[in-house]
């Protein structure tokens, strides 16, 4: 029996997911309460029916009362954290947003639907310190292999590398200060941009005018995955300084691809991505001196443990 997804928007890592879902053999549908009525009226033509992002589950907490002895088919994935655009948008906004996404899901698992979150992390900023986790890194095999690259040679590793700077809302004032510290012990010789257009923009104008090396390459989700992914191989170092990453699938792409990653300490990724990574963070905004031999030692530990995740979660 196949399984049905609900996604509201189909963009960033929950529409990389529900891409996925669907190679697989799933069906994965825009929200809209007619299909979803459709779908669960099937007399049990499909083994469970999820509900991906916000909006989705207030639908399915809609649908819940209209059909309470089907709610038991019901299952809604909390991929962001309840406070996600904190600090991104308005204070009012934002709030209100918190408000709503909680109060939704506390009715839902006050009725008893089945509510699963990508990490602890997720979990937690609902209020539900007890739930169940649901993990998708098995639609992600193909990483398995990547342990048995070469990588790039020690002369590249360091002193003529790449670094990759995904630059979300609000991001570029903390990015910068990690480049600069980065420049100044003479770490990157490239730097590739992508992410929020105006934050991006931001970044750019804040670099030193003599720095000629910044290539911007559009929005990932504007971007096909293989052409991201290509980018994070050919580099070294990953700076993604978001705070509230749900998963971090970006990160996690990085980590498999050998980058060393820079990245807060924060969110759900510090439940997974090595220590090591934010020790060579904690160097970096100190100017003390890397070797390449740490560098390149840190690449392999992030690459065996992205398929040791992957086979953790078949």
């Amino acid at each position: 029996m196949q399984n049905i997804h609900f996604v509201d928007k189909n963009i960033g890592g929950v529409g990389v997911i529900c891409s996925r879902l669907s190679e697989s053999g799933d069906v994965v549908h825009s929200l809209s309460i007619s299909r979803i009525i459709k779908e669960i009226k099937k007399t049990d033509s499909c083994e469970r029916i999820y509900f991906h992002q916000p909006r989705s589950h207030l639908y399915c907490m809609i649908i819940s009362f209209m059909y309470p002895a089907k709610k038991k088919r019901f299952s809604c994935i909390l991929h962001e954290a309840a406070d996600y655009n904190k600090g991104v948008t308005n204070i009012f906004r934002s709030t209100i947003g918190f408000i709503a996404r909680t109060l939704v899901i506390s009715i839902l698992n006050r009725i008893n639907v089945n509510i699963l979150g990508v990490s602890n992390y997720v979990l937690g900023s609902y209020g539900i310190l007890n739930g169940q986790r649901i993990s998708y890194l098995h639609l992600f095999k193909e990483y398995a292999g990547l342990t048995s690259k070469e990588g790039m040679s020690s002369d590249n590793l360091l002193y003529k590398s790449t670094l990759t700077a995904w630059i979300r809302k609000g991001d570029a004032h903390r990015a910068i200060k990690v480049i600069n510290s980065m420049e100044s012990i003479g770490l990157i010789a490239n730097v590739n941009l992508f992410g929020d257009n105006s934050e991006v923009l931001l970044l750019k104008k804040q670099i030193k005018k003599t720095r000629n090396y910044i290539k911007i390459n559009p929005h990932p989700s504007r971007l096909r995955r293989e052409d991201f992914i290509s980018e994070l191989e050919k580099s070294t170092w990953f700076i993604s300084m978001f705070d509230k990453e749900g998963f971090g699938l970006s990160v996690f792409d990085a980590m498999a691809a050998g980058c060393i990653c820079l990245t807060s300490k924060s969110g759900a990724i510090i439940e997974w991505l090595p220590s090591e990574n934010f020790l060579v963070l904690d160097k970096i905004m100190s100017n003390n001196q890397i070797t390449t031999d740490c560098i390149h030692a840190i690449s392999r530990l992030n690459k065996t443990t992205a398929v040791k995740l992957i086979s953790e979660n078949q």
